[in-house]
């Protein structure tokens, strides 16, 4: 099939055939992979700079969520829809919809509901 042909189908097609036994084969192979070391150098230069400005503009970044948000009132809830026996996703999209978010306001995801229910359950088994 013509290049054409693929393109109006939505196929892309790539293929890599390199001899590394050939001086040209190595020269490409070298060349790709100074140009993948240049990317991830690129990366790591706009990840300093996106951090810098969070940084500079006072925001939080990075680690993990503060639980803060995620204690007493929701995870009462979660106990009370868990032994009715609702399963973890409805959960979580009913407390979105309530406006329960984690810190910095992300919208809480039924792995973060069920992680909640088993340090629910830990907490019970040592106390």
């Amino acid at each position: 099939m013509a290049a054409k042909q693929c393109h109006k189908k939505g196929w892309s097609v790539a293929t890599l055939d390199l001899d590394m036994a050939t001086t040209n084969g190595e020269t490409i192979a070298h060349v790709l992979m100074a140009l993948a070391q240049w990317e991830r150098r690129q990366i790591g230069d706009r990840t300093r700079a996106a951090l810098a400005e969070l940084k500079r503009q006072e925001k939080p970044y990075g680690g993990r969520p503060s639980k803060t948000d995620l204690r007493g009132e929701v995870v009462n809830y979660i106990t009370m829809r868990r032994d009715e026996g609702a399963c973890v996703s409805p959960i979580a999209r009913e407390l979105n919809e309530a406006g329960h978010l984690t810190s910095p306001g992300n919208r809480l995801y039924p792995s973060t509901v069920t992680k909640l229910v088993e340090r629910v359950a830990s907490l019970s088994i040592q106390n």
